[in-house]
Formats: structure tokens, sequence, C-alpha cells
């Protein structure tokens, strides 16, 4: 890694284009033995010597007994599920999919795709919540208020047109979050929409 980084969690789905379930730990080497996991569990103790089949097969086993955690690996963090199987090879994909694309080109395209918004959304009817007066302060979520903004969203699903909606403290609204792989004429339209549905 060019940085050094000690510690590093993302979750797969939504900008890393995977399914729910999958995500990424990051754990430098020399903090292991020092950061205890939350929960213990088969994955992250140090496995019996004969292995985990052998001693779940026999009769008589009892897992009621004293673990030692593991500290040779950031394994030491999982939570085992097999409902995220699928996700782990989806991530995989997804994220050599990403860097073959490159990060800068999608940060490009989706602030490309935010300025389009900003650009268009009619902002004597409409009120940007985002911070937009910097461009270095600027995301790919563009979030917009109006009088009817449940109306609104509701509205845009009929039309196919897919945002959400969320609010904290006080701030938020209609959120409108592109990825590179939308296109302009896509995000030209939730404009034109929103613009209409706003009268």
């Amino acid at each position: 890694m060019k940085e050094k980084v000690d510690i590093l969690a993302a979750g797969g789905h939504k900008w890393l284009l995977n399914p729910f379930g999958a995500g990424l730990l990051y754990v430098r080497g020399e903090h292991l033995a020092n950061l205890d996991p939350p929960y213990i569990n088969w994955s992250n103790v140090k496995p019996p010597r004969q292995g985990w089949y052998e001693v779940l097969s026999t009769i008589g086993y009892t897992p009621i007994k004293k673990y030692e955690v593991r500290t040779d690996t950031a394994k030491k963090y999982s939570i085992p599920s097999t409902n995220i199987e699928v996700g782990i090879p989806a991530l995989a994909s997804s994220l050599n999919y990403i860097n073959r694309i490159g990060i800068k080109n999608i940060e490009k395209r989706i602030l490309h795709l935010t300025d389009i918004l900003i650009d268009n959304l009619d902002q004597n009817k409409i009120e940007l919540t985002s911070p937009i007066e910097k461009k270095s302060n600027r995301s790919g979520i563009v979030s917009v208020k109006t009088r009817k903004d449940k109306e609104i969203l509701s509205e845009l699903k009929t039309r196919k047109i897919i945002v959400s909606l969320s609010y904290a403290s006080g701030s938020g609204g209609i959120r409108v979050s592109p990825h590179f792989f939308n296109t302009e004429e896509e995000v030209l339209r939730c404009c034109k929409e929103i613009n209409k549905l706003v009268n």
C-alpha cells in the first residue's frame, strides 16, 4: 500500500457495486494482538489440531470450552455467514472492474454527472442541501429539498427514476446519486422530471 493504513473497512454494496452482505476489512499486522474481536466464533479462534470437521463429527463433543482467539490474520475479526458466500467472488469481480476503469476516471465521471444535476435543477423552486459552493467539497450525492419530497419520490419511481429520501440533523431531502454507468441523458431526464413535479 502506498499509504500507511492502520485499519480500513468498507461495505461492498452501493458505490462498490456489490450485493449486500460482503465487505472489506484490513488491519495492519502490528495491531492484531491489541484489538479484540467483538464476537467469538469458529472462524476467528485457533482451530483444533484435527480440524473442525473431525471434531464436530465426534460423538460427545461439546463446544463449551475456552478458545484461543487467532492473532495471525485479520480473520480474527470475521463473522461467518453462509448467505454471503456469493458476495465474496462478486465483490472481487466488482473491485477488478472498478480498478480497470480507474478510481480517478470514476470520480471525474461522477462529478461531471453531479455538475449536470446542479446546473439543471430549478434552484428557484428547489433547495439544494448538499454543499455545492466549493467543488472540492462535493461528492457523488446531490440532495434536494422540495415542499413535497415524498410525493415526488413516489412519482419518480413510477417513471422508473430511482432515487431515495434521506434526512439527518434537519438537512437532506431527495437524494440523487448517479454512478459512472449512468448517462448524461438519464441525469437530464431526472432533472426535467423533478423540475416538472415540483410545480
